[in-house]
């Protein structure tokens, strides 16, 4: 495959997740697929997981012609019987070019924020052209936003510094963005408060979502 396309994959394997980032350092594709996984087959802890196997792939021209090539692997599961997630795959500008926003999160509401820790990652091209894992995360009830430098991300904090059920709820926010003084590093900020104040605040762009484990099979299999 010559070119970084989800459409042009698809000819080629099933994928249930697929997401382009260009930026002026390069581009990259990450695709999601379900591996293997058996109802029957716990682990040792009694658990059934069922993966979502993730490859990220690369352009490169070296010994032959230009050709996509995985240059990176990961995987991110969850339980059989577990509470029903979505993986959401999101572009978000930042000043070096548009990054990759992995957030894992329920598929519905939860009673609780703290019944469910959100998962996050961040994806970006390095100057050097290779894609790069810049962060991850994990936390509750998370929202994620760009403001135009970087990625900003809000995820709830168990009380209010007094602890008093009259205030308003206090959150933790995490500021990230390609850092001015390290070619390959990252500049992170974290505050909390009651609220978020991004001053330009940019809308992410969803590139494509898989909800798993899919509860119609789930029922079949009863």
């Amino acid at each position: 495959m010559d070119e970084l396309s989800c459409p042009a994959i698809r000819k080629y394997i099933s994928t249930d997740l697929c997401a382009v980032v260009e930026s002026e350092n390069g581009s990259f594709m990450l695709v999601g697929t379900e591996g293997f996984w058996d109802p029957q087959q716990p682990n040792s802890a009694g658990v059934v997981k069922v993966p979502l196997d993730l490859t990220v792939y690369a352009l490169t021209d070296e010994n032959g012609p230009t050709r996509a090539m995985s240059v990176m692997d990961g995987s991110v599961s969850v339980d059989y019987d577990g509470e029903p997630t979505a993986l959401s795959a999101y572009s978000i500008a930042t000043k070096d070019g548009a990054a990759l926003v992995l957030h894992k999160r329920p598929q519905g509401n939860v009673t609780e924020s703290y019944d469910f820790y959100d998962e996050l990652q961040v994806l970006a091209v390095s100057p050097s052209g290779a894609p790069t894992v810049v962060a991850a995360y994990e936390g509750s009830g998370i929202t994620v936003q760009g403001d135009g430098t970087g990625v900003v991300f809000a995820s709830d904090r168990y009380a209010s510094p007094t602890k008093s059920g009259v205030e308003p709820t206090w959150k933790t926010f995490t500021y990230l963005s390609p850092g001015d003084g390290e070619p390959y590093g990252w500049s992170e900020t974290m505050r909390s408060g009651p609220r978020l104040r991004v001053a330009k605040p940019v809308k992410p762009v969803l590139l494509d979502e898989y909800e798993w484990p899919n509860s119609a099979r789930r029922g079949s299999d009863a």
